[in-house]
């Protein structure tokens, strides 16, 4: 478009050219020049319109293009972001959901294991309590049973003391008797004398031996004086009377001696009976201190044994 408006303005200054060239100006060349100076000018004026308005039509094509375009890709984008994020909260929901279900498995896996442990430790509480239970009771059957011996060693030598004293009776009964078929009177007979350096009792289980001890020294006493005769007592020559009378005497003398051991004894049966009740008081008070303890000692050891599996 502008080539061709050069070309007008290029005719037009040739044609001026040329009528001056070859006359004067007049009136009809000049309204000839007028009216092409004119319509150039007009054709002019419209092809500048029509530049214009391609122009603006072209920038408006091109704008709206480059909108359409520019939307396009903004809708592919949010098209894109849309799915985008779609996916990504699906994919969220997916690794929520997994990580309830590993949450939910671990926190069954977890109830289960702490349902298990805190019923082993139940079990091995009560398992706890049985033994101590048993222990207890076996612990129980032998105080008892120890206790049933003790009993039983109290009333073996308080029965054998009782026979000791009855059997010291019995003993000095024969003795009275033999006085009696001699016609001595033992009633009658001195009390006996202390020994000038009396042995003191022994102290302690030595007691019971010298119970037993002094009862052979009676019996054998007893059978001496049972064999005792008027010729065993020295009678010699002497008439029946006096051999009578020194048998008598000879008897008296001895059931003298004999009354001695009888009171000895006697102190020691007392002695013993006491040795037998203290040391049987002794062992019982000793043997239910041990019992006790020990009792007290298991008690604790269960409530420790029982914290400790709490406490796990």
């Amino acid at each position: 478009m502008a080539d061709s408006m050069d070309e007008m303005t290029t005719s037009t200054t040739t044609a001026l050219a040329e009528g001056a060239g070859a006359s004067s100006y007049t009136p009809d060349a000049m309204r000839a020049v007028i009216t092409s100076l004119r319509e150039e000018a007009a054709t002019r004026a419209s092809l500048e319109r029509t530049i214009v308005a391609d122009y603006e039509n072209g920038r408006e094509a091109t704008k709206q293009e480059a909108d359409r375009l520019i939307q396009e890709t903004i809708d592919r984008y949010d098209d894109k972001i849309a799915s985008t994020k779609r996916e990504f909260e699906q994919l969220q929901q997916r690794v929520e959901a997994q990580y309830r279900d590993a949450e939910a498995k671990v926190s069954q896996q977890r109830n289960a294991k702490a349902a298990e442990i805190t019923r082993q430790a139940e079990q091995k509480k009560e398992q706890l309590k049985e033994d101590e239970h048993f222990a207890e009771s076996t612990e129980a059957e032998s105080f008892k049973e120890r206790r049933r011996d003790q009993g039983k060693l109290f009333a073996r030598d308080s029965q054998h003391l009782e026979t000791y004293t009855q059997d010291f009776a019995k003993l000095r009964e024969k003795c009275l008797k033999i006085l009696a078929e001699r016609k001595v009177d033992g009633a009658a007979s001195p009390p006996p004398a202390a020994a000038e350096q009396e042995t003191p009792l022994p102290s302690g289980g030595e007691i019971l031996a010298h119970v037993k001890e002094l009862h052979q020294a009676v019996v054998d006493a007893v059978k001496n004086l049972a064999g005792l005769t008027a010729a065993k007592a020295g009678a010699g020559m002497l008439n029946v009377f006096g051999r009578t009378k020194l048998l008598q005497e000879a008897s008296q003398a001895a059931f003298a001696e004999l009354e001695r051991d009888f009171q000895r004894a006697g102190e020691a049966l007392a002695a013993a009976a006491a040795f037998v009740a203290a040391r049987r008081d002794q062992q019982q008070a000793s043997l239910e201190k041990t019992y006790k303890e020990e009792v007290a000692r298991r008690q604790k050891k269960l409530a420790a044994d029982v914290e400790t599996l709490t406490a796990k």
